[in-house]
């Protein structure tokens, strides 16, 4: 698998690197991640008092 340039693409290097498993932990790095404990926070103030004088 190449490019229009003949330089490998992602896939075949993590392949030719690592083999199915070094493509595969890659891969779980795109994958959503849900946390169970969160909880929403709010957040005050907002644009245009941070720097008096400015």
């Amino acid at each position: 698998m190449v490019d229009t340039a003949g330089q490998p693409k992602s896939v075949a290097r993590l392949l030719s690197a690592g083999g199915p498993p070094a493509l595969a932990e890659t891969l779980k790095l795109s994958a959503p991640r849900v946390a169970a404990d969160l909880r929403p926070i709010v957040v005050m103030g907002g644009a245009g008092g941070a720097a008096p004088g400015l």
